[in-house]
């Protein structure tokens, strides 16, 4: 493998314009609720979850009563599960990760439908405690200020997706029990209230419109018993981000760009360097590739460490394209091959030499290139061509139909052109049946990819070209015939006897 580099002036680019749709208000005194959980938090089965979702219908009733100092951030995912172990473990997806980053001064866990399946509860039951308690440990580590709703998950009226009632009673809800005596967190009973509301649960595990929207009323009348909106720590600083475009990087990578959101500071400073309060800047790894980030403000500080990791690429993925998707037997089409590398970035300037071969169907793979090779077809059917290296595959998939027999009509690829005699001997003629043509060049190339001939056109030249080919050896050539905008291409054939003209 030679000269390998990735891309990164583009990504930089794009990174920036993204920024500009993610920078948070530098100040934002409102109480950030999240909720976190899985379909029945998410709203499944609901026309609009975003607005018929029991925490979508808590901010509306939260809105009536303190207007708009709530934010709240509905974290559920369908299926997930407290359990680390779970088959959906809720601690897998983005969503987790975005909850934390929303630095919520109350989180809702609404965790625990899902455990209940017997693949889930009857092998890892005993850890639904160790991490119900270990989720809450995290949230606090993002926010000490952090208040805790824990819930009851509402009855499984039948066995639904594994999803089993006897569990949410004996085994989820004394452990929530124990987790809000031990934590001091607020409980919230989904349960017992809704026993016999099997009617607002059309598919007996999640609530429809109706079902959310006493869902939500339990939420915000305790809410309001508990005082938790007013008396929550308001101002506290966060960093909510601090990313770049490419974390992992290259030796001769100089620059990386580094970027930042946060909320209700006064002061940023990036490397001991006073910096905007939500922005982004170059940091240049020379000078190292660890970087802290500092927010300030009245409330609580906040301290982020981002560290760039060096890494030697290696080809992590081949991709290969071919010349057409469909060929005739007998004919030739050309493979090529391009890479990306461990982290998923492309790489440019690679070259490599691959092992090539026909792992399906019947043909002949030749005349290797530069991350690419020819291959000619024998057998009407599916045929791949697959180029490997150092144990990374690819490869790509073409369809060979019967051959037509050989004329100048089946040769050619667009009406716009005339190719003659073909296969031709001595000679051979192009037309071009344009009305107006502009200055441009023909060229036959060899499978190898070399130029045999190149012939300039005129301004308004048509044809026809009269081109000598006896210096050309037998076989299979390709044609490239470009008049401005306009490009024409196909396949020619030399043969030993020399065809009659038309």
């Amino acid at each position: 493998m030679k000269n390998i580099m990735n891309i990164r002036s583009v990504m930089l680019i794009i990174s920036i314009i993204c920024m500009s749709a993610l920078i948070a208000p530098a100040q934002d005194y409102g109480v950030r609720i999240a909720f976190v959980g899985n379909s029945i938090t998410y709203g499944a089965g609901l026309s609009n979850p975003a607005i018929q979702s029991f925490p979508a219908q808590v901010g509306d009733l939260l809105e009536e009563v303190y207007g708009d100092t709530c934010v709240i951030g509905n974290f559920g995912v369908s299926g997930r599960t407290m359990l680390k172990h779970g088959d959906f473990p809720i601690w897998d997806e983005p969503a987790f990760n975005q909850a934390l980053n929303f630095k919520p001064n109350i989180v809702v866990i609404t965790l625990g439908t899902n455990d209940t399946k017997p693949y889930n509860w009857d092998e890892y039951g005993s850890e639904f405690y160790g991490d119900y308690m270990s989720m809450i440990d995290t949230f606090k580590r993002i926010n000490p200020y952090t208040e805790f709703f824990v819930c009851y998950p509402p009855p499984a009226y039948e066995i639904v997706w594994d999803i089993r009632d006897s569990v949410i009673v004996h085994g989820v809800i004394p452990a929530v029990e124990q987790i809000a005596i031990e934590t001091g967190a607020e409980l919230i009973d989904f349960y017992n209230p809704l026993t016999d509301s099997v009617h607002l649960f059309p598919d007996y595990i999640h609530p429809g419109v109706e079902g959310s929207a006493v869902m939500a009323r339990i939420v915000v009348d305790l809410f309001t018993e508990t005082d938790v909106i007013r008396l929550s720590e308001k101002g506290v600083t966060f960093i909510t981000h601090v990313g770049s475009d490419h974390q992992y990087i290259t030796k001769r990578d100089s620059v990386g760009l580094l970027s930042w959101t946060t909320i209700n500071a006064k002061t940023v400073w990036l490397d001991g360097a006073e910096v905007d309060l939500n922005g982004s800047q170059e940091v240049n790894h020379q000078l190292g590739t660890t970087h802290t980030l500092i927010a300030e403000g009245d409330v609580f500080s906040d301290t982020a460490v981002y560290e760039f990791i060096i890494y030697a690429p290696a080809v992590g993925k081949i991709t290969c394209s071919a010349s057409g998707e469909t060929i005739y037997t007998g004919d030739t089409l050309k493979v090529t091959a391009s890479y990306r590398d461990q982290h998923g970035y492309p790489l440019i300037d690679t070259v490599i030499d691959l092992q090539w071969k026909v792992s399906l169907g019947v043909g002949t793979v030749f005349g290797s290139l530069d991350n690419a090779v020819f291959y000619t077809s024998t057998e009407v059917g599916s045929a791949r061509v697959t180029g490997s290296y150092m144990g990374v595959v690819g490869g790509v998939t073409v369809q060979v139909k019967e051959s037509e027999p050989t004329s100048a009509g089946n040769l050619t690829t667009l009406p716009e052109t005339e190719v003659y005699p073909n296969p031709f001997n001595e000679r051979i003629n192009f037309r071009l049946n344009l009305t107006e043509t502009r200055a441009g060049h023909l060229k036959i190339i060899d499978l190898l990819g070399k130029t045999c001939v190149c012939k300039t056109i005129g301004q308004g030249e048509t044809g026809p070209f009269y081109i000598d080919t006896n210096q050309l050896d037998e076989g299979i050539y390709f044609y490239e015939l470009k008049t401005g905008t306009n490009v024409f291409s196909g396949r020619l054939v030399k043969s030993q006897a020399s065809p009659s003209s038309r």
